[in-house]
């Protein structure tokens, strides 16, 4: 999907947008998060020579508020109607049709684009704020340290968790 969405927006598509929010809505909300999601991507298939992949997390939380405001995005548009909505069926069993997220789809967004901007920024601070929630349940005494206290602890637990880490990454990315 990452090469798809990419192949399917080149950067010179985004030069010639004139709206000034729309061309910073579609960076910040497409462009960056997949490009994020193909490091992420790319680390994990070099984890055995560049070591543990803590520091993937920052550019997971662009991919995972990517993905929410996408979803939401999907909602609004069955919500009214619009062409490209997604059917939702009355019987839940049945498979549901999503559209591609490729740029094409962002492009013609309903919707004020600072709005859905903000959407993306709540889902991106949520998920920043779900991986120091994470942390600090590993190490209570996060937060109350010096900065330097503070990154020390981080750095400790994630050292105690990298074993965790690369395993979730293992399973959950399957042939990466």
């Amino acid at each position: 999907m990452v090469a798809s969405n990419l192949s399917s927006a080149p950067p010179d598509a985004l030069c010639r947008e004139s709206d000034v929010n729309r061309r910073r809505f579609l960076f910040r909300c497409f462009y960056v998060p997949v490009f994020a999601h193909y490091l992420v991507l790319k680390a994990a298939a070099m984890r055995e020579t560049h070591g543990p992949l803590w520091w993937m997390y920052e550019f997971s939380t662009y991919y995972v508020a990517f993905e929410r405001m996408f979803l939401e995005m999907l909602i609004d548009d069955a919500e009214h109607k619009r062409p490209a909505a997604v059917r939702i069926p009355k019987n839940l069993k049945q498979q549901i049709q999503v559209p591609c997220a490729d740029v094409r789809y962002f492009q013609n967004a309903a919707g004020d684009w600072k709005w859905w901007e903000g959407r993306f920024d709540v889902w991106h601070r949520a998920a920043g704020d779900s991986v120091r929630h994470f942390l600090k349940s590993q190490d209570r005494h996060i937060g109350s340290y010096d900065e330097a206290g503070d990154r020390a602890a981080v750095w400790g637990v994630i050292e105690s968790l990298r074993a965790c880490f690369e395993n979730a990454v293992t399973t959950h990315l399957p042939g990466v």
